[in-house]
């Protein structure tokens, strides 16, 4: 081999040499970068939504039903004393009294004369009278007489006595009032009036029958 192919062979050796050095050196000085991995995103959660409630439905209000009319009683009164436009004689006070007013009276009180209400209903077609009485002490029993009259005849008004009516009630109170009714067995066109003759409170012991009415005809 000649000196010049010596020499270009040692310098490309030489030069081999020097290129696997840089380029070794270059190797290492470099650091492996990690490969990028994607990462997948955290799948986004829906966000909780409210379910609607189904609406309820108010019931619907109930109807009140409406009460009924209570019908109230109310107590007999006791007559304002001296009780006003009654008759007196003795203890006794008395007052006769329209058919009418009775029948009135009768529907909004209660007391010792409540009685007399099945009765009443007879005078729609028989001649009756009555008469409100009260005494200033109580009574064990009452009795009342009335004069029953009637007219002359169709053309004369004159009155004529045809009989006397008699009544007898129960028990009553000291200034408490009460009626008196009067019926007849009479038609109430064979009878015009029947007026209070006498009333009679009594303190001994009552009859047998303390509810009694009667008509005596004149002879």
């Amino acid at each position: 081999m000649t000196r010049k192919n010596l020499v270009t062979s040692t310098l490309l050796a030489l030069s081999l040499s020097f290129g696997l050095l840089s380029t070794s050196a270059i190797a290492a000085s470099k650091e492996p970068t990690p490969k990028p991995t994607a990462t997948k995103k955290a799948a986004a959660t829906k966000k909780a939504t409210a379910t609607k409630k189904p609406a309820t439905k108010k019931p619907a209000p109930k109807k009140k039903k409406k009460p009924k009319p209570k019908v109230s009683v109310t107590p007999s009164p006791s007559p304002k004393w001296p009780p006003v436009g009654f008759s007196q004689e003795g203890e006794v006070y008395a007052k006769q009294q329209t058919s009418a007013k009775m029948n009135s009276d009768l529907a909004r009180w209660k007391g010792p004369y409540v009685y007399l209400k099945p009765y009443v209903s007879e005078c729609k077609t028989l001649a009756c009278g009555n008469v409100l009485v009260a005494s200033e002490n109580s009574c064990t029993w009452w009795e009342a007489d009335a004069y029953v009259y009637n007219f002359k005849s169709p053309e004369d008004k004159t009155l004529v006595r045809i009989g006397t009516a008699r009544s007898v009630s129960g028990p009553t109170k000291a200034k408490e009032y009460a009626y008196l009714l009067f019926r007849t067995n009479l038609p109430i066109a064979d009878a015009a009036v029947v007026k209070l003759h006498s009333a009679t409170c009594h303190h001994d012991a009552p009859p047998e029958k303390t509810l009694d009415w009667s008509f005596t005809p004149v002879r």
